[in-house]
Formats: C-alpha cells, sequence, structure tokens
C-alpha cells in the first residue's frame, strides 16, 4: 500500500503585538497634532484612534490628526489607538505619558508673517533629484518648513528648510545623503522678492509612487479627494486631506501667514494606471478618471483657499516620450490651465534626469529648474 503523504500541522496563529503610540506636533491653539501608532503585528483592520484632552474624551475625533480650537488651552492630550484582528478581542495602546499643556497661538497679528507654499504630488514634487550640491542647494534664513513627515518628532513644526524636505516621508538613499526638489529653488527666489520682515514657509506634503486613480496592491496612499464609501480608495491614506491638514496647520500658525502658491507634479503613477487597461476603451477611461480627479482636487482647494496659483509640473520630457499612456497624462496637465484661470502649466526640462533610472526623475539640476520655472509661472500668475 502507498505510504500516506504526512500532513502538516497548522502553525498555531501568531499573536498580534504592538508599541504604544506618541504625540508629535506643535502644541498650540489652531494648530494640528498627530498620532504616531507604533508598530502593529501582524496588520490590523484600518487602525481606530480616540483622543482625550485632560482624560475627557473628544466625540467624533477617530483620525489620526486633532486640531487644536480654543476649548484645548491648558489642557494636555492624550490618545488611545484600537486594532481588530480576526480570531482575537480588539486591542487597545494608550500614550505612555499626556503632552505638556496647549499654550496660545503662537503668532501675533503684526504684518510680519509667512508667505506660505505648499508642494503636493509624488516623487518629483518630493524632489529625488542626483546631484546635490552644497555650494548651491543652500539654506536660506527666512525660508523655513512645516514637517510632514509622519515619523519625525518635528511633525507639525518649523523648522529651517532644506533638502531633502520632510514630506510625508523623507526620502533617503544610501549613496545619495541628500536629494534635490523643487521646492527650496522656488523658497529661496520668493524670499529674494519679500517684503522685508516676511519670510517663506514651504508646506511639503507630497509622497513618491501615489496617485489619484492607481488602487493596486502597491498602493498605500491616494491623492482621491472624495472616495466613494467601501471604495478601494476609501481604505489608503488620503494624502489630499494629509495636505489640506497641513496647510490649515500653516495658516493658524500667525494670523498674518498666508497661502500664495501650490506647487503639483504627479501623475508617472495613474500613466500606469491607463497603460494596464487592456482595451482602447478601458485606455480612454481611466484617462477621463484621472482628469476628472485632479479637476476635483484643484477646484477643491481653490474653494477652501481662494485662487491661489496652482502650478502643475511636467514630468520628464525624456520619459514621457511617445509612450501613449504617459501622453495622455501630460495632456491632462496642458488642458487643466485652460479650465481653470488659476492653474498653470510649467513644461518639463529635457536633458536633466537622473543618470541610472528610467529618466522618471529630474535630477538636482533639472528639479532647479523646475523650482525656477514654477517660480516665473507664479510671477505670471500673480502679476508681479
Amino acid at each position: 500500500a502507498p505510504t500516506p503523504t504526512p500532513t502538516t500541522a497548522p502553525a498555531p496563529p501568531v499573536a498580534p503585538t504592538t508599541t504604544a503610540p506618541r504625540i508629535v506636533g506643535q502644541l498650540t491653539v489652531g494648530s494640528a497634532v498627530r498620532a504616531l501608532p507604533g508598530d502593529w503585528t501582524t496588520t490590523s483592520t484600518p487602525l481606530r484612534y480616540r483622543w482625550y484632552l485632560d482624560d475627557v474624551t473628544q466625540p467624533g475625533q477617530t483620525g489620526p490628526t486633532l486640531r487644536l480650537d480654543e476649548q484645548a488651552l491648558g489642557k494636555r492630550i492624550t490618545v488611545t489607538v484600537s486594532g481588530s484582528w480576526s480570531g482575537w478581542p480588539d486591542v487597545h495602546r494608550s500614550t505612555a505619558t499626556a503632552t505638556a499643556r496647549v499654550t496660545a497661538v503662537a503668532g501675533a497679528a503684526d504684518g510680519v508673517g509667512h508667505d506660505v507654499v505648499a508642494i503636493l504630488g509624488q516623487s518629483n514634487a518630493q524632489g529625488g533629484g542626483f546631484g546635490y550640491d552644497p555650494a548651491i542647494d543652500v539654506t536660506q534664513d527666512g525660508v523655513d518648513q512645516l514637517v510632514g513627515d509622519w515619523q519625525d518628532a518635528d511633525w507639525g513644526r518649523v523648522v529651517p528648510a532644506e533638502d531633502s524636505l520632510k514630506h510625508v516621508t523623507t526620502w533617503r538613499m544610501t549613496d545619495h545623503a541628500r536629494l534635490v526638489g523643487p521646492g527650496m529653488t522656488f523658497g529661496r527666489a520668493l524670499l529674494a522678492d519679500e517684503t522685508p520682515g516676511r519670510r517663506v514657509l514651504l508646506v511639503p506634503a507630497a509622497q513618491g509612487s501615489t496617485s489619484l486613480t492607481r488602487t493596486d496592491a502597491v498602493q498605500r496612499f491616494t491623492w482621491d479627494p472624495t472616495p466613494d464609501r467601501g471604495s478601494v480608495e476609501a481604505g489608503l491614506t488620503n494624502l489630499y486631506a494629509n495636505a489640506t491638514t497641513q496647510i490649515d496647520n500653516a495658516l493658524a500658525l500667525d494670523p498674518d501667514n498666508r497661502l500664495v502658491a501650490i506647487i503639483w507634479a504627479q501623475g508617472e503613477s495613474d500613466a500606469h494606471a491607463i497603460s494596464s487597461e487592456p482595451t482602447a476603451a478601458g485606455r480612454t477611461a481611466a484617462k477621463a478618471k484621472y482628469a476628472d480627479r485632479l479637476l476635483e482636487l484643484e477646484a477643491g482647494l481653490a474653494t477652501r483657499y481662494g485662487s491661489v496659483p496652482f502650478l502643475v509640473g511636467g514630468m520628464v520630457p525624456e520619459w514621457i516620450g511617445s509612450n501613449g499612456a504617459r501622453q495622455d497624462i501630460d495632456a491632462v496637465h496642458r488642458g487643466l490651465a485652460t479650465l481653470r484661470p488659476e492653474v498653470a502649466y510649467v513644461p518639463g526640462v529635457s536633458g536633466h534626469a537622473n543618470e541610472g533610472e528610467d529618466s522618471i526623475h529630474y535630477d538636482a539640476a533639472g528639479a532647479r529648474l523646475m523650482g525656477a520655472g514654477f517660480y516665473a509661472a507664479y510671477l505670471r500668475q500673480t502679476g508681479r
């Protein structure tokens, strides 16, 4: 008789393990703080948050950020993070200690504040340019950044701006200590034209490999401004919501702060979504979906903040090439400027892609040229 094949005993389920959350951000009225949830293993369903001011639950506050209104003045903040796993009881972890007390807003209505520039999109907004040059890519007194890196202890605080800017994550590579994007060039140019005493505040809120429409397994984030309930996008981290939180935070720091420009550089991931469609009709629909969502995103920001110049950066021309899907995204970028008066298209610069890649990212020189192009478009939009 044949020898029966032994069966392997099923592995016992792995108990979920967690670490305590912590709170980062500026503890002033009008600012926002964020809960860094700690490490959760194995991955749970979407985490839930419960915020407390002096141990009193804040109704309706179930997300990872908490905006501090006047009710928070003088109070200490704690948060509890909850997760669920199939077959296990819910797990709840709270901050080990409360924060310091919330203080009054830092700024004063004295006419001296920051001109705020939001930098949104994916990798070419975040900045992945090889060729950082300490003689060119200098820090400059008067150009600050609102830290956007969720894992940075200074999240939500104003610090001197320098490449690599602290976006949703700070882009680091072992063989390139610093990577260059367009933001610093724009910031330095804006400062040079400022009224004496005013400063520039960059709001880095970009994240590489992110999309308005792509929902495959690679995606952890979405720029979709209003994802449908129950959709794949609704389960992703929403970068539009994060961007508005950060812009609101920047404006709340001082009553004299004002949003003057929004930089947008994005679309490479959505070109992949278009090219992945197996039929011509599917590709046409994917392009239309991207166009609709980009228009919705820009219009939403204009409704919230007024007709602020929205500067759309072109992708690397060599990467676009003759690829139909990439040309489709570029056409949407160019077309947006014909639909909305506050939008300007900034053409991509040729001959400045990173070496050793597939021409998808601008090198440092290209990023600087794009920053200069964004600023030239800003001057045209504002008539300065």
